[in-house]
C-alpha cells in the first residue's frame, strides 16, 4: 500500500441553505426558509463559482503535488462541489456510501465508487 503523501480537505461551496440562513439571521426570523432535505441542497451559484475556482487553484499546483482522488460525502452540495472542481483538474471524484456520523475506513476502497 502507498504512503499517504498528503490530504487536502475542501469543504463544499456556498450552498442555497447557507443563503437562506444569511436572510433568516438578517431579518431576525427564527426559522430558516428550506424546501430541501439537508442530503439534497444544492450549491448556489456562488458555491459553483467557488468549486470551480478551487479546481483551477488545484489544477494550477505542480503535478506531484495535485490530488489523485477526491473522496466524498453523498450530500449533493458535496458531489457537485467535487464535480465542479475535479472538471478543472486532474482529480477523479469518488462517492462513498457513508453516513455523516460514521466511522469510515480507508483501508479499502470496495464501498466506494466514480461519481457519475
Amino acid at each position: 500500500m502507498a504512503e499517504l503523501a498528503t490530504l487536502w480537505i475542501v469543504r463544499h461551496g456556498e450552498s442555497t441553505a447557507n443563503v437562506a440562513a444569511t436572510h433568516a439571521e438578517a431579518s431576525g426570523a427564527e426559522l430558516i426558509d428550506l424546501t430541501h432535505r439537508d442530503a439534497d441542497v444544492p450549491l448556489s451559484a456562488t458555491g459553483e463559482e467557488q468549486a470551480r475556482a478551487t479546481g483551477r487553484w488545484l489544477a494550477e499546483l505542480p503535478a506531484a503535488r495535485r490530488p489523485d482522488v477526491a473522496v466524498v460525502s453523498p450530500y449533493l452540495r458535496a458531489v457537485q462541489t467535487s464535480r465542479l472542481g475535479a472538471a478543472s483538474s486532474d482529480a477523479s471524484p469518488v462517492s462513498s456510501s457513508w453516513a455523516p456520523g460514521e466511522a469510515v475506513s480507508m483501508s479499502s476502497t470496495s464501498s466506494l465508487s466514480p461519481v457519475t
